[in-house]
Parts: C-alpha cells; sequence; structure tokens
C-alpha cells in the first residue's frame, strides 16, 4: 500500500517571526493616529473660537450693565433721553468695537417710571452681533 499523505513544507519567503511588525501594520498604526489627531486640533479651533466669542458677548454685556446702572441711578426718571457711545472698548473708553445706544420710553405713561433699553453692537469677521438689555425704573437705582 502506498501512502498518499502529502507534506506540505511552510514557504520558505512568508516569515513566522511573530516579534516584528510589517510595514503594512506600522503605515495603518500612522494612519489611526494622524486622523485621532486632526480630530483633536479640530475641536482646539473651535474651543478657542467659541471662548474667544465668549469673551466678546460678556464684555457686551458688560458695557450694557454699566450704563444701564448709571442711568437707573438717576433721580429724576422723567430728566433721562436717548443717546448713544460709539467706538468704545470693553471699558466704555473710545477706541474699541462696540457700539452702544440706549432708548428711552414711557409705556406705563406717567411721570414715576421709564423703560430703558441698551443695545450693544459689534461686527467681527464680517458678522454683527448684538446684546440688548431692557428694564423698567422708577429712578434713584430702583
Amino acid at each position: 500500500m502506498v501512502n498518499d499523505r502529502i507534506v506540505m513544507e511552510p514557504d520558505k519567503h512568508i516569515s513566522t517571526d511573530p516579534k516584528g511588525y510589517t510595514l503594512i501594520e506600522v503605515l495603518m498604526a500612522m494612519a489611526i493616529l494622524s486622523i485621532g489627531i486632526l480630530a483633536i486640533a479640530s475641536l482646539q479651533i473651535s474651543a478657542v473660537h467659541n471662548n474667544g466669542m465668549g469673551n466678546l458677548i460678556t464684555q457686551a454685556t458688560m458695557l450694557a450693565q454699566g450704563k444701564m446702572e448709571s442711568l437707573k441711578s438717576t433721580g429724576n426718571v422723567a430728566a433721562l433721553t436717548d443717546g448713544s457711545d460709539t467706538n468704545i472698548d470693553h471699558y466704555g473708553d473710545p477706541g474699541g468695537i462696540f457700539n452702544r445706544s440706549w432708548t428711552i420710553s414711557n409705556p406705563l405713561g406717567g411721570s414715576s417710571s421709564r423703560q430703558i433699553e441698551i443695545a450693544v453692537q459689534w461686527n467681527k469677521r464680517g458678522v454683527n452681533r448684538q446684546v440688548i438689555l431692557a428694564a423698567i425704573t422708577r429712578g434713584g437705582g430702583l
């Protein structure tokens, strides 16, 4: 009887050493790492942009609040008039990007109260932004 068994010898060209990495594995790992780093960089850019926008909104709100407090502290509300400040910085000094305006109205009638509406506008990268505060006051800080 003849033995029909064929013995396959391992291919001499394929490495069976499990210790090393192939070039394809290294390239795939670098591609995955690169995609992760790009995603993190994109998030960082968004965070910096949003922090800058939040800072501008806070500055504009503080400008409006400061003016609101000074107008509300007026003793005679009937003497309040409309006004505006142009090109002011976040301290209210000349030379900034903010424009602040306020309007005084009398929606309730009479002479004991006034409505104050303050708008702070600015333009950043071609986009107009605005913060508006409104309150009704009797004067004297109330």
